[in-house]
């Protein structure tokens, strides 16, 4: 038998051997054990998927939130170091505590 690459595939390929074993008659000695033991595997991992994949669309709202928040952040810092620049001057030296350069005179290339 082929191996099965895909999680469908080997969901799909569970399922149908638990449909063949409760259409068997009881003449297979201890089938009982194996298909109990296999329908849990089976829900468990179906359990599994979809936890998976509530958690993986949680983290793009999640990224899609702090990408969201880093951009008004950005756009609130340049604002506010434009709104010092002006308030204390574009020549301020105290302009670099802020993080913002001061505009200063050109020295004379010699």
């Amino acid at each position: 038998m082929p191996t099965l690459n895909s999680f469908k595939d080997l969901l799909a390929d569970w399922e149908k051997l638990l449909a063949a074993i409760r259409e068997t008659p009881g003449g297979i000695p201890h089938i009982r054990d194996f298909q109990v033991e296999l329908e849990r595997a089976f829900e468990a991992a179906r359990a599994l998927k979809t936890r998976q994949l509530e958690h993986r669309a949680a983290a793009q709202r999640t990224t899609r939130q702090l990408n969201e928040a880093v951009a008004l952040g950005r756009d609130t810092a340049s604002r506010t170091r434009s709104y010092l620049k002006g308030c204390l001057g574009f020549r301020n030296e105290d302009l670099v505590r802020f993080g913002v350069k001061p505009s200063r005179k050109r020295r004379p290339h010699c």
